[in-house]
């Protein structure tokens, strides 16, 4: 595989001259999803299940095909995909959906992103829920042995993160999940970091509910992402919101909702969006997960072999690539992160992420007020690494 001409199918990276360091908050769209979208739109632009004529039909087809390319790329059944605009609503969705009682407990982390934690805290006011924090070592992974004794007969839900955005780290999911389902635990994954990076196979990962996000390494538009709920997890789960597409029949005094996946998808869909990551999951399946994450760990270890020979520069996360996706989180002494990222662009037009990364809880516990952070994804190459590098050590010299 030439990943050196893989830059080419990506219009942003081939039209400009520019470095693109920021696929953890929002991948770039290859040529061919933009033209499954042009094309459902000039061809079609209906929406689905909603008539009887040709067009809506035609829409429908695509939009379940869609749903069951996704769920072959999971190994998960389409009866378990459901369609949502992002991870932080199908997050939202999924956890106010399930049936609280005062006092039930929450497993989780000070690692998640906010879509996880924040409505963890809500779920915490409003229906007297406790949180309790499994333990993690200063690299942001998480040790499965901390599990067992925080679990309680109380214990109703444990929701992590597959790999956490600071220190893009790949946590050890499937024992966590064992442990948790010996107790009778549900398991909730944030997989957002992580899909689109390495292959996922949800059926051997065993969780009870799995979210990510279209856009972030799946190479998908945004609008779109995937809620998974296990077949066994479906039943009590009660949506959230309801509309059109959800129900079988309405009365003036009842109504009877529609089986999954349909009774979680309420109102018109993103059609064309959906349509547009059934795209891009052809384009993955074309490369290959095991040769994306084999082209990234050759990156990750360029980048942070260099990085960790430069003076002035903190690292956060794990220096062995086999613990880690592309994610490189960093500071350079004596400078505000936000000063470095600017450098960046405006000097080397090179776009990274800085600030607190929508994961102020993480920072809080290492005392961290923000960080640099280049994340990498199939289109990025050792000579972009290398410039930004070059880049990164001018800084240090001249400003440091």
């Amino acid at each position: 595989m030439d990943f050196k001409t893989i830059r080419n199918d990506f219009p942003v990276l081939s039209n400009q001259n520019i470095i693109y360091f920021d696929s953890a908050t929002s991948s770039l769209l290859p040529t061919r999803v933009i033209e499954e979208i042009r094309k459902f739109y000039e061809t079609n632009g209906t929406v689905v299940k909603r008539g009887a004529y040709k067009l809506t039909i035609e829409s429908t087809e695509q939009y379940e095909k869609a749903r069951i390319k996704v769920a072959e790329f999971f190994n998960a059944s389409p009866a378990e995909i459901v369609f949502v605009p992002n991870e932080s609503y199908g997050i939202s969705s999924l956890l106010y959906s399930l049936p609280w009682e005062k006092n039930d407990r929450v497993i989780t982390s000070y690692l998640e992103h906010h879509s996880n934690y924040l409505p963890l805290l809500y779920l915490a006011s409003r229906f007297s829920i406790e949180l309790d924090h499994i333990a993690h070592n200063s690299d942001g992974k998480i040790n499965p042995d901390a599990l067992s004794p925080l679990i309680k007969p109380e214990t109703k839900l444990v929701s992590l993160t597959y790999s956490p955005l600071l220190f893009g780290t790949i946590n050890p999911i499937r024992p966590i999940v064992k442990i948790a389902h010996d107790k009778d635990v549900r398991v909730l994954v944030d997989g957002t970091r992580i899909a689109g990076h390495s292959p996922i196979d949800l059926k051997s990962l065993g969780c009870d509910y799995f979210v990510c996000h279209g856009n972030i390494g799946l190479l998908g538009p945004m609008g779109v992402g995937i809620l998974y709920i296990n077949q066994d997890a479906q039943e009590g789960l009660n949506p959230l919101i309801l509309g059109s597409g959800t129900v079988a029949k309405v009365t003036v005094e009842n109504y009877k909702l529609m089986d999954f996946p349909s009774k979680f998808e309420p109102g018109n869909p993103n059609v064309a969006d959906v349509v547009g990551l059934g795209g891009a999951i052809n384009y993955l399946n074309g490369i290959g997960l095991s040769n994306i994450r084999t082209h990234e760990v050759k990156l990750i270890n360029l980048m942070i072999n260099r990085l960790t020979e430069i003076e002035k520069i903190t690292l956060y996360g794990p220096t062995d690539s086999s613990e880690k996706n592309g994610i490189i989180s960093f500071n350079i002494e004596e400078l505000n992160a936000h000063d470095t990222a600017m450098y960046l662009d405006e000097v080397a037009n090179i776009a990274v992420r800085s600030g607190q990364l929508c994961c102020h809880p993480m920072l809080d516990q290492f005392n961290i007020s923000g960080v640099v952070q280049a994340s990498l994804h199939l289109y990025n190459s050792k000579e972009e690494v290398t410039q930004f590098l070059d880049v990164v050590e001018t800084i240090v010299k001249e400003l440091a």
